[in-house]
């Protein structure tokens, strides 16, 4: 019996590629990026929210920063782990490992 990867994970090694193989991939913008690289492909977006992929280089942060008009929840893809941070509340995000970290970002305004 043949083991086939979940549809989400097939998605999420699309992106990989995408950025791995293209230059031009935009990556975070540097007023949110302590250290490292950070890519970002925006994946969907609208006047209630935003949906994105991150894929963050070993030892990459992400500064510390509020969310006034909105919520986020962080996907730690590899570590099937969810982080949310409420409207009003401040957090961060660092790659502590030593391979990169893809990570889903879904932003809403509540």
């Amino acid at each position: 019996m043949e083991t086939k990867k979940r549809y989400s994970m097939t998605f999420v090694d699309t992106l990989i590629s995408e950025i791995e193989s293209n230059d031009s991939v935009p990556t975070l913008s540097p007023d949110f990026v302590e250290d490292g690289i950070i890519y970002k492909i925006e994946i969907y977006k609208d006047e209630m929210s935003e949906v994105s992929f991150l894929y963050l280089s070993p030892g990459a942060k992400i500064s510390p920063h509020e969310h006034v008009d909105d919520c986020e929840e962080y996907i730690l893809v590899k570590d099937r782990v969810t982080l949310h941070c409420k409207k009003g509340g401040t957090h961060s995000l660092e790659n502590p490992g030593d391979e990169w970290m893809p990570v889903i970002s879904i932003k809403s305004k509540e």
